[in-house]
């Protein structure tokens, strides 16, 4: 309205600072601002937008890591955990079988049989399984150098 522009009018003349004997002037106009024009920017596609460039990188280096690891498991440690468990089941055995012989051998001394018996006993026990003859002996080598 004419009253609200007479009173923005006085308004700008007091903030400028407005002196007639300078030969100022001023003009407040009511007039509507042009719309601005928006640029329209086309889409990206998805493999060219820069924050799925990133995930992708990001993405890419888990898969790096990943693969080494399933490399490392499968080329190195896998071998070694089976052979560590093989090791370990073949330890298991031959202490079981030394257990055998240990209980046949006392079972044998127990029934107080001959010499010629325990002899082929003996015989039997070095063609079926000569770890435990040696074991044996070694036993026998090994407790005869104690101190008494």
């Amino acid at each position: 309205t004419a009253a609200e522009l007479k009173q923005i009018d006085a308004l700008v003349r007091e903030a400028v600072g407005f002196s007639q004997e300078r030969g100022d002037s001023v003009n407040v106009a009511n007039v509507a601002f042009a719309p601005q024009e928006k640029e329209e920017i086309p889409s990206l596609p998805f493999w060219k937008n820069p924050e799925m460039l990133d995930i992708a990188r990001e993405l890419a280096k888990y898969l790096v890591v990943a693969l080494i690891a399933y490399f490392v498991w499968t080329r190195i440690l896998k071998s070694v955990w089976s052979e560590w468990q093989e090791a370990a089941r073949r330890a298991e055995a031959r202490k079981e079988r030394d257990a055998r012989a240990a209980h046949a051998a006392g079972e044998a001394e127990e029934r107080g049989m001959d010499y010629e018996t325990k002899l082929q006993q003996a015989r039997d026990m070095a063609r079926s399984d000569p770890r435990i003859v040696a074991n044996v002996i070694k036993e026998w080598v090994g407790g005869g150098n104690e101190p008494r």
